[in-house]
């Protein structure tokens, strides 16, 4: 499963998929987030930014890399799949 909060299993093609915020509030963007080329940064039709990346490894290194980033399995304005 993915490690990040809500616990999500990984899906086939794209397993892991995060919505992402920083703690301070400031806009994730590539530029912001090290590691964005590990992964397929997209945004959801509501402009929320998500990452998309194939392997619990990959999510990891974002994680340990983005101390300051906040991962969830679903948008922030929801609280279940």
């Amino acid at each position: 499963p993915c490690s990040i909060s809500g616990e999500r299993p990984c899906r086939a093609l794209r397993r892991c998929s995060a919505w992402l915020a920083f703690k301070d509030g400031r806009e994730v963007t590539p530029a912001a987030l090290k590691g964005a080329d590990r992964g397929m940064f997209v945004y959801d039709r509501k402009d929320n930014p998500v990452l998309l990346v194939s392997n619990e490894w990959a999510l990891g290194w974002i994680m340990d890399n983005n101390p300051d980033l906040i991962l969830n399995h679903v948008p922030f304005d929801r609280k279940e799949a």
